[in-house]
């Protein structure tokens, strides 16, 4: 009895056609070693998301240094989650456009588009801070939150976080892609639980804290808080693709954006609880669920002129991501005297102001050659 088509697939060395772009329809040429690479298409939707991701990123520090409680920090936190999950499906298109890409090439990519940009970024901070710390006489604290994954400010460790993942994702994503649709959504399914399991309820819990602070490895544990994300998302990514673009319309984007709403509420206002009973800072894992609705929302989303709009600040997302921090603590000794600091309309406009600032400082920099690395451009 000759083979059935699906095993014929599975046992060609050039591996079955996918299609790398949801809901265009662009055609990627076969996962095979000796194709030449395809370039995945700009998925627009995802350059727009990712404004409302940053502003996410941005608004949980405004609201911190306000001092608004955690309920209210918790509505922000979806940025971060979302990035990572753009993350692992860049990295999973990127992977089968290039089937000789290994993860080696990621490293060495991704060593000039992020850790280069990190040692800048490091260096930029040190020098910002360390001039705060001299004028109040407290160097000590320049080192007690500094190390090797988180840099010198807060929000930097996810650099070295994303160059590593890159290279994880094309790993997986090499030697998964010929899998069948069932063996995907199987493997998407294993892995979500798998992954969140050990790291959430194992891995969490057994981590030598003292040592890592006093190594300054602290930031292991945001490490391990986001990975059952990533390893979700690229097996989630390689299923999706598997199965063919889905159709976008407003009634599945309507759906997904009333699920990432549901969600919010829900982490906003019961925050302290999952906390309290899964002993987790933060209940990241629900900022998990927002992130990917947003991811959703935007890939179901038909492309209009607001999305065109706002894809268009994709060229200053990456700066003002890395930059906020500098403007935000910059004005904030200003803020604490003005009219309505502490209240949610005041947070709003602080955290737009701090995005315009920021945005407007990431396309002056573009435009300087010995700058661009700072705002991502090359």
């Amino acid at each position: 009895m000759p083979p059935s088509p699906e095993a014929h697939r599975r046992s060609s060395p050039s591996g079955p056609d996918l299609h790398l772009v949801l809901g265009t329809g662009t055609h990627v040429a076969p996962a095979s070693a000796t194709v030449a690479r395809t370039r995945p298409s700009r998925l627009t939707g995802i350059d727009a998301a990712r404004v409302v991701a940053t502003l996410g990123v941005i608004w949980v520090h405004v609201v911190e240094m306000q001092g608004h409680p955690q309920t209210t920090a918790a509505w922000g936190r979806f940025g971060t989650s979302f990035y990572i999950a753009a993350l692992a499906l860049f990295a999973v298109r990127g992977s089968l456009a290039d089937p000789r890409r290994t993860p080696t090439d990621e490293l060495e990519r991704g060593a000039k588009r992020l850790l280069l940009p990190f040692l800048g970024w490091c260096a930029i901070y040190s020098v910002f801070y360390g001039r705060h710390a001299l004028e109040v006489g407290q160097l000590h604290l320049l080192t007690e939150w500094w190390g090797p994954l988180a840099g010198t400010a807060r929000h930097l460790w996810f650099l070295p976080f994303a160059w590593g993942c890159a290279a994880l994702v094309n790993w997986m994503t090499r030697r998964t892609r010929d899998f069948s649709t069932r063996e995907l959504g199987s493997l998407a399914v294993s892995v979500g639980v798998t992954s969140y399991f050990v790291g959430y309820g194992i891995v969490f819990f057994i981590l030598p804290r003292e040592f890592l602070h006093d190594t300054h490895m602290h930031r292991v544990d945001r490490w391990v808080e986001e990975l059952p994300l990533l390893l979700t998302v690229a097996c989630l990514a390689l299923w999706l693709i598997r199965r063919g673009p889905p159709q976008r319309s407003f009634r599945t984007a309507a759906w997904c954006a009333g699920a990432f709403v549901a969600i919010e509420a829900i982490y906003g206002r019961w925050v302290i609880a999952f906390q309290e009973t899964t002993h987790h800072l933060d209940a990241r894992y629900l900022s998990h669920l927002a992130g990917l609705a947003l991811l959703a929302t935007f890939l179901a989303l038909p492309e209009g002129r607001v999305t065109r709009w706002m894809s268009k600040l994709r060229h200053v997302t990456y700066f003002t991501f890395l930059a906020h921090l500098i403007v935000l603590e910059s004005v904030g000794g200003h803020l604490y005297n003005m009219p309505g600091f502490g209240t949610l309309p005041f947070a709003v406009a602080t955290t737009l102001g701090v995005f315009t600032v920021a945005s407007l400082l990431g396309a002056v920099v573009r435009r300087i050659p010995g700058l661009r690395l700072l705002a991502g451009a090359s």
